[in-house]
């Protein structure tokens, strides 16, 4: 994952702290759009300052715990294995 200007501010060096990221749908057009094909192919899409979008799930980007009452007193753990990045709770 890369990390965002916004994200490198705010990022310590400290191995326990968590880097909260918040997962969202982001509309892109019906149909076969530029914005679609441009996004799917570099990765990336640029919004506009005034666009609002709505968060679906906030969670550490590097042990993917999802954030809750409880996740931000628990230190991370660093980086999840690929078997689980969706952790049941």
């Amino acid at each position: 994952m890369q990390t965002t200007p916004d994200e490198c501010t705010t990022a310590t060096d400290e191995p326990t702290a968590h880097l909260w990221v918040g997962a969202a749908l982001v509309g892109m057009g019906q149909g076969r759009t530029r914005r679609a094909e441009h996004a799917a192919r570099t990765g990336r899409h640029v919004l506009s300052a005034a666009t609002r979008i709505e968060v679906l799930e906030v969670y550490c980007s590097r042990c993917r715990v999802a954030y809750d009452d409880h996740a931000a007193t628990w230190p991370c753990t660093g980086p999840a294995p690929r078997s689980s990045v969706h952790l049941v709770r």
